[in-house]
């Protein structure tokens, strides 16, 4: 699926949503949703401190005390895997202490988790991958952690979920997306996930949040 500048808003505002185990049809449910499910509070300081070993060392090891093995989540999409490997691909991409300390928050805040859509990949269209989010708290402020697993054929293939992108909700409130002078730019990354999620916070449902974090 492409994405224009021209085609964007017209895109998210006929794109039909899901929550997890929930089909949602329009925008303000998937709005109200993600509002209203229970905000996943994070311990500031439980995998960035740092203690003279690697980030990555530190978060698997966490994982093998805490978690033991992985878990299996029914979804709107199938069921998807988190587990040791779901922390590697977290930490492939770009992360810093937020993103690190959101790691413990993926085991239980992705019971609340809103699907959001599935999108090609920008270099490969070929592969799809399917998106979620769900609320947190960091340290007195509302972030959201975005989910990712990639969309498959192979129905005993697993399917393995991990934190994409984590954005604070005042970051996504003040976005503002500058078209580029030639039409035919795609949005893309951490431009393209501001916008989808934008349209959720930002929606008229979101108005008590909207007010609470000014």
């Amino acid at each position: 699926m492409d994405f224009t500048p021209e085609s964007q808003s017209t895109l998210f505002n006929k794109q039909s949503f899901s929550a997890t185990n929930v089909i949602i049809d329009d925008l303000d449910e998937k709005a109200r949703l993600l509002s209203s499910v229970e905000t996943t509070k994070l311990v500031k300081g439980v995998l960035s401190a740092e203690d003279g070993t690697p980030a990555l060392q530190r978060a698997l090891r966490w994982y093998r005390n805490t978690i033991v093995s992985g878990r299996l989540y029914s979804t709107v999409i199938g069921t998807v895997l988190i587990d040791d490997q779901s922390i590697r691909s977290t930490m492939a991409h770009k992360y810093g202490p937020i993103k690190l300390d959101a790691i413990p928050s993926l085991f239980e805040g992705f019971k609340n988790a809103v699907y959001l859509i599935d999108l090609a990949d920008y270099d490969n269209k070929t592969t799809v991958y399917s998106y979620f989010a769900y609320p947190i708290e960091y340290d007195g402020e509302r972030y959201y952690c975005l989910c990712r697993t990639k969309l498959t054929n192979d129905k005993n293939a697993k399917r393995r979920l991990y934190i994409h992108e984590v954005f604070s909700h005042k970051y996504i409130k003040n976005f503002t997306f500058q078209a580029a002078a030639d039409k035919s730019h795609q949005v893309r990354g951490k431009v393209l996930y501001s916008l989808l999620l934008k349209q959720v916070i930002c929606n008229k449902v979101n108005n008590n949040i909207e007010k609470n974090d000014n």
